[in-house]
């Protein structure tokens, strides 16, 4: 036999079989990891002002949305409640349900034009 056919006989050459009646352990479950939940980057970008109003451009996870005072900012527990020139204010509820005023405000400056 031929040093190459030699070769070819031995990759082929297969593993021992397990018996079709040997018993198979269950597999041990996989334990769940719980990934902490994390929260939505929100920046303010910028106010657009017109006779009509004004908005501000809301950024959520590099998505940008163009709010009103009293919109809800999309994917968040925030909301709108002032739009100035150089500032933008959100605010979220309390805990109980409350108001605002019971949970969180956030500002965000903007540069002051000149």
């Amino acid at each position: 036999m031929s040093q190459s056919a030699a070769r070819s006989a031995g990759m082929a050459a297969s593993a021992p079989a397990v018996g079709a009646s040997a018993p198979v352990a269950p597999a041990a479950p996989v334990p769940r990891v719980t990934m902490p939940v994390i929260a939505p980057a929100i920046q303010v970008s910028g106010v657009f002002a017109s006779r009509d109003g004004a908005v501000a451009e809301v950024v959520v996870n590099a998505t940008a949305y163009l709010l009103a005072v009293g919109q809800g900012v999309p994917g968040t527990p925030w909301h709108v409640e002032a739009i100035a020139v150089d500032r933008v204010v959100l605010g979220r509820q309390g805990n109980a349900g409350g108001t605002a005023a019971d949970g969180a405000r956030r500002a965000f400056s903007l540069p002051a034009l000149r």
